[in-house]
């Protein structure tokens, strides 16, 4: 009887323990199937744009960006910049190659603004502020959201021919992404 419960209860404890431990990584491997996160290289493709297309909209394309702080721990947060597979679609493939040039200038941008937010809670954590939390991560976070939207809506809001604006753009961002 012993030996029956051993080889039933122990690997059923063992699994429970494990799936307890692994449980954050869980969450990202399902969230890892919906976002691309940022890289020097990385390249989106036609193929992640997965949402449904708004076959109503004017544009061409959507493409959603954000900044995801990830972390196992609150001590160790990291902001990402990411880009939502399951949130952009793309309605005419033949504009692709024109439009990943901005595209890219944008994800760069949220890059831009995910190294400075990491930057001001590295600087809290070199005050030793051991018991940051997360509403003070929030806190952190707002001016640096409010600064990267009005960037970004100086993007889109213009009436500069679409070359030279990503032109324009590209190097701007260059320029933060190494300040950063």
């Amino acid at each position: 009887m012993k030996k029956i419960l051993l080889k039933i209860v122990l690997p059923i404890i063992l699994i429970v323990f494990l799936l307890w431990f692994l449980r954050m990584d869980i969450k990202y491997l399902f969230l890892n199937s919906q976002v691309i996160y940022w890289s020097d290289d990385v390249k989106i493709s036609e193929s992640d744009f997965t949402d449904n297309i708004n076959l109503t909209s004017k544009s061409d394309i959507s493409y959603f960006h954000g900044l995801m702080i990830k972390k196992t721990y609150i001590q160790k947060a990291n902001v990402k910049a990411v880009f939502y597979k399951n949130k952009s679609w793309i309605k005419n493939s033949a504009d692709f190659k024109k439009e990943y040039k901005l595209q890219k200038v944008v994800f760069d941008l949220y890059e831009a603004y995910a190294k400075k937010y990491n930057k001001e809670i590295e600087k809290l954590r070199s005050k030793n502020n051991t018991d940051l939390t997360f509403p003070e991560l929030k806190e952190i976070g707002k001016p640096i959201f409010a600064d990267l939207f009005a960037t970004e809506d100086s993007i889109f809001n213009t009436n500069m021919e679409f070359n030279h604006l990503v032109e324009f753009w590209r190097f701007k961002i260059d320029k933060l992404l190494v300040e950063e």
